[in-house]
């Protein structure tokens, strides 16, 4: 058993490393070890987090426990040359580990190697950094290796995005089939318009489960899908927005992507957007748990109110609720007030479809 100059907690790597006869290592004995060797060395024997010290020029390794699993069936790794332990992915390591004894920090997330630890290649990920440790005078003596594997994340985030492709593809599938059903069926329909405006729709909403798919969470940006509405605009200047960016739960992406569109839609053929010189503006509040959003147009041609109530109307009433439109027909512009708690918008939670 080696006398050690300093006391651990007890651990595996703990025991192994005093039972380690060090007469036979380049560090020699313990007890004549520099005093910040010593210091580093129970640093790392303490963590709890995988950790690693590599030691001059030889680069001498010691580990504790939390670190095993990194070396997988590799044989004992302690006190042996850290470019030995890692020869499989030298390298790559190599060159990381040559800045780091020139005194960089290398900081690297989700890290590729292929490295053998079980006596077959495999592909593995892992987050690390790298830090330079130093004498008293300043010298850079070894470096302190603290990692985690990341390898059950990173294959799992390339499954979801496999998924998520495929789940795009089979919905923008699905709505072509809807659009040539929906061809076939209202071939004989006379109104032209009402049929375009039917498939614009549904390109509209295929635009906003493009939206969520872009995304690597449940949640979209609210100014995201503002950006996908104002892409309909020939002039993007002439549309303007301003408010706090949120988070909307796929049922806020579609609610709110479905209810602009219809807004745009009717400025660009009745409203503002049907001149030279009309402009809208969009502003929303978060209050009290209420979002309230504000469509205002201004500078088109003078405003009357309709006669009758469109699909455009009817499908903002379906999105918020009756109750929950307002809508202002003032001579200089339009005003359309949308209102709705703000957890139907960004719960992810919630899963029902209406409002």
């Amino acid at each position: 058993m080696t006398e050690f100059p300093f006391s651990v907690r007890d651990s595996l790597m703990a025991g192994i490393v005093r039972s380690y006869d060090w007469s036979k290592n380049p560090l020699g004995p313990p007890l004549k070890w520099m005093p910040e060797l010593r210091t580093l060395a129970a640093h790392v024997l303490e963590s709890r987090f995988p950790t690693a010290l590599v030691w001059g020029e030889r680069q001498i390794f010691i580990y504790n426990d939390a670190f095993r699993p990194m070396l997988g069936e590799k044989p004992e790794a302690l006190g042996r040359p850290f470019h030995e332990v890692w020869s499989d992915v030298w390298d790559m390591a190599g060159p990381l580990v040559r800045r780091a004894y020139e005194g960089e920090c290398i900081f690297i997330e989700n890290y590729a190697v292929n490295t053998d630890r079980s006596g077959v290649p495999e592909a593995a990920y892992f987050t690390f950094c790298l830090s330079p440790v130093r004498a008293a005078d300043g010298r850079v003596c070894g470096l302190m290796d603290t990692v985690i594997e990341t390898t059950a994340v990173v294959l799992a985030e390339q499954q979801r995005e496999l998924l998520l492709k495929e789940m795009s593809h089979r919905l923008k599938n699905t709505l072509q089939v809807v659009q040539a059903i929906a061809a076939q069926t209202l071939k004989d329909v006379k109104d032209r318009d009402a049929v375009r405006s039917f498939n614009q729709r549904l390109s509209m909403l295929g635009k906003a489960h493009d939206i969520l798919l872009r995304h690597e969470s449940p949640a979209a940006s609210l100014l995201a899908t503002l950006d996908q509405i104002v892409s309909l605009i020939d002039d993007k200047s002439r549309i303007s927005y301003r408010g706090a960016d949120l988070l909307l739960a796929p049922k806020g992406v579609l609610t709110i992507s479905l209810a602009l569109y219809e807004l745009a839609t009717n400025a660009m053929k009745h409203g503002a957007l049907s001149t030279a010189e009309g402009r809208v503006h969009i502003s929303w509040i978060v209050k009290q748990d209420e979002f309230r959003l504000l469509w205002d147009e201004f500078g088109g041609p003078k405003v009357t109110a309709p006669e009758r109530t469109g699909f455009g109307s009817r499908l903002l009433n379906v999105c918020f609720g009756e109750q929950a439109v307002a809508r202002r027909f003032l001579p200089e512009g339009v005003e359309v007030e949308l209102v709705a708690p703000l957890r139907v918008l960004t719960d992810v939670t919630r899963t029902n479809t209406t409002l």
